[in-house]
């Protein structure tokens, strides 16, 4: 499903045109008053492929609904079951240094999809993480896995590591405008 989010900033990357760096909250509070008092679930920071949708100026706080996943850059561990002390954790990387839409998480694992590429014959997994108010999708392969000795995902254990998120626009930025109609269709 899509991922609600609030606007907190807008980065153009410079090698990338079309993309834009999204820095949000998730699951803001539905009436503007009270995101004056809590911003949202969780910081999010996410590559957006389809910046040429938005318009030229969107405000602080703008809702916009967004399919996202991560990509997993770096597992540092999992474990088969949750311990009873796990705290769940989203931090986006904010180092000067650092990748933008990247994030450090250790979530619980609710579901596991199996996905084969069919020309190189090679699986992937699909893992639906427990994230604060909406779960979160992200894709890991099994050989780092294994070659990283951490065992397997499994549902109801616990994975953690760095995710490069990239998402699309999916609502909350009105029509397109007639002009847009007439160069794309």
């Amino acid at each position: 499903g899509a991922l609600r989010v609030a606007v907190d900033g807008l980065r153009s990357l410079p090698d990338s045109p079309f993309d834009v760096l999204l820095h949000s909250w998730v699951a803001p509070p539905i009436e503007p008053a009270e995101r004056r008092l809590r911003r949202g679930a969780y910081r999010l920071c996410v590559n957006l492929m389809d910046a040429r949708k938005l318009p030229p100026v969107i405000e602080y706080g703008h809702v916009l609904a967004i399919q996202t996943a991560g990509f997993a850059l770096h597992l540092s561990r999992t474990e088969p079951r949750e311990a009873p002390d796990h705290e769940p954790m989203i931090q986006p990387l904010a180092g000067e240094l650092d990748p933008g839409g990247c994030a450090d998480l250790s979530l619980v694992v609710r579901s596991i999809s199996r996905i084969t590429n069919p020309i190189t014959g090679l699986e992937i997994q699909a893992l639906e993480l427990d994230a604060p108010e909406v779960p979160l999708t992200v894709f890991v392969s099994p050989w780092e896995l294994e070659s990283s000795r951490l065992g397997a995902a499994r549902v109801g254990g616990t994975i953690q590591g760095s995710f490069l998120f990239l998402g699309s626009i999916a609502a909350g930025i009105g029509q397109p405008s007639r002009a847009a109609g007439r160069h794309f269709g």
